[in-house]
């Protein structure tokens, strides 16, 4: 008789632990589902960005002004949202130079966008399709140092085609100036 009680008790925590079982192999391939999306979105890559200067290629001197060309090439099918924040709406393209660099950012002039309720959001956006050139107002700090410096511009944008969002994505990319020394001989 008590083998038969004990078969009932072991029978329960049999199906239990079959059950735990189940469950951690199915969050595991949930995980790597997971990651794989993930993965995927990573490799996902519709925005091309290209970085250059607009100015000749003499020296600058600390205080001077120049123009950085930044344009994004978006494969067919995808947009790319503007700069100005949209209630609602997907992330904003941000622009700006990184921090502890012989430069400033002082304007930063952007292409008209198109205008248009996004299904994605179910909310008006901003947004450009197939390329968009941003003109960046940049300037020399005046305790800038004589020599050859890079103006790295980084750039945090999110992509969309009409039925799917890639996450926002975050790059950088830079360009060598070459600054003057500003002394003037004595």
């Amino acid at each position: 008789m008590s083998d038969i009680r004990s078969m009932d008790i072991g029978r329960p925590r049999m199906r239990l632990v079959a059950r735990l079982a189940q469950a951690a192999v199915l969050c595991a391939m949930m995980a790597a589902y997971a990651g794989a999306q993930e993965q995927q979105q990573a490799e996902i890559n519709p925005i091309k960005w290209t970085l250059k200067p607009l100015q000749t290629a003499k020296p600058l001197k600390a205080g001077d002004k120049f123009t950085l060309q930044l344009t994004a090439s978006i494969e067919d099918g995808w947009h790319l949202y503007s700069t100005e924040e949209m209630p609602q709406g997907p992330k904003p393209t941000r622009i700006v130079l990184t921090p502890n660099q012989p430069f400033e950012l002082s304007d930063i002039d952007s292409p008209a966008p198109l205008r248009a309720v996004d299904p994605n959001f179910g909310a008006e956006t901003e947004f450009y399709e197939h390329s968009a050139t941003f003109a960046l107002a940049v300037q020399v700090k005046n305790d800038a140092p004589a020599g050859p410096h890079k103006v790295t511009v980084q750039v945090r944008y999110q992509s969309c085609t009409e039925t799917m969002c890639l996450l926002p994505k975050l790059v950088k990319m830079d360009v060598e100036v070459q600054i003057a020394n500003s002394e003037k001989p004595g």
